[in-house]
C-alpha cells in the first residue's frame, strides 16, 4: 500500500456532495433528520471502479463543497451526506483510500455493488446541516 494510502476504520466517517434542489434529492427519515436517495449513491458511470466518497478526517465537508468552484460549478445549494463505513462494509462492500490531487481523502465504496446497494446505503446515509457543514461535524447517529 503506498505510504499516502491509508487503511479506513470501521468507525470513520466519510461523505459525498448531493446536488440541489435538496427538496427534491432528499427524504426524511422517521425521527425527521434528512438522508439522500438513492439516485446519488450510484458510480456515476458505469466504467467507475467505484462510488466516489470523501473521508471526513482528512477532507472537511466545507473543502468538499469548495471543490466544485475549481469544476465552475455554482456550490449554492449543494448539500452533503455521511455515512459510517462500518455500516457500508456490513453490506459486504469495501472502502478503500484513493486519494486525488484535489481531495487527499478521497476514497471509493467498491465490491459487488448490485442494484439495491444504492437504497440501502441511502437508507443508512445522513445529511449534513449547514452548521455541520461550517463546523466539520455530523448528525448524532445514536
Amino acid at each position: 500500500m503506498p505510504e499516502d494510502v491509508k487503511q479506513i476504520e470501521n468507525s470513520a466517517i466519510i461523505m459525498r456532495r448531493i446536488p440541489p434542489p435538496l427538496s427534491q434529492n432528499t427524504k426524511s427519515t422517521p425521527d425527521g433528520a434528512l438522508r439522500p436517495t438513492s439516485q446519488f449513491l450510484q458510480k456515476r458511470d458505469k466504467k467507475d471502479s467505484g462510488i466516489s466518497f470523501t473521508q471526513l478526517s482528512i477532507t472537511s465537508p466545507q473543502s468538499l463543497l469548495q471543490q466544485l468552484d475549481s469544476q465552475n460549478i455554482d456550490r449554492s445549494g449543494w448539500g452533503v451526506c455521511c455515512l459510517l463505513v462500518g455500516d457500508v462494509r456490513k453490506l459486504g462492500l469495501e472502502v478503500v483510500h484513493k486519494p486525488e490531487g484535489d481531495d487527499p481523502g478521497h476514497c471509493e465504496i467498491q465490491g459487488d455493488i448490485k442494484r439495491k446497494t444504492p437504497k440501502k446505503l441511502a437508507e443508512k446515509a445522513l445529511m449534513l446541516s449547514d452548521a455541520d457543514i461550517l463546523n466539520g461535524t455530523v448528525p448524532d447517529r445514536t
